[in-house]
């Protein structure tokens, strides 16, 4: 979720919290055992997500990302580091989503049929990514996430003290 959190920080979520579009949430990692990944909610349940040109559509309308300030961050690879915008978002929709060996193996056709018929997010499960857009492991690429996985939403961030802050 860089650059709005780094590794090593710490957080307090609230369980009980309503889940809004752009809220920050601890998430169970689907695919890492006793892992939790950091994200924020893009769509909800029945909405229609289309990313084009760097910018994301939900429900055909343009959302504000205040979030993504441009800028470079960098991050490693085997090769040592790189740089990369981390505000660039690919293009993508449900629709395409549905087709690709990730989603495949994570719905059912029946889900892939629907998803590709109505570029909507199913059914009580939330469209989450990650701040550092270029590189986050998100719904692109775990699919969308239920309800029941979501631990909570951010409401404060203690540690370090230099970086308190509300949400």
């Amino acid at each position: 979720m860089q650059p709005t959190f780094e590794n090593q920080e710490k957080v307090i979520a609230d369980r009980n919290s309503e889940l809004r579009r752009n809220e920050v949430v601890i998430l169970k990692a689907p695919d890492e055992r006793n892992s939790f990944y950091i994200k924020r909610i893009i769509g909800l349940p029945g909405d229609t997500i289309t990313a084009k040109d760097n910018k994301i559509y939900v429900n055909g309308k343009k959302i504000n990302q205040d979030f993504l300030k441009p800028g470079f961050k960098l991050t490693d690879n085997e090769d040592g580091f790189y740089g990369t915008k981390y505000s660039y978002t690919e293009n993508f929709s449900i629709r395409s989503l549905a087709k690709t060996k990730e989603y495949k193996s994570i719905y059912s056709s029946a889900q892939l049929k629907k998803m590709k018929k109505t570029n909507e997010v199913p059914k009580g499960s939330y469209f989450v990514m990650g701040d550092h857009r270029s590189v986050s492991k998100d719904s692109r690429y775990i699919g969308a996430i239920p309800r029941s996985k979501i631990e909570g939403v951010v409401k404060y961030r203690y540690w370090p003290l230099n970086r308190i802050r509300a949400y």
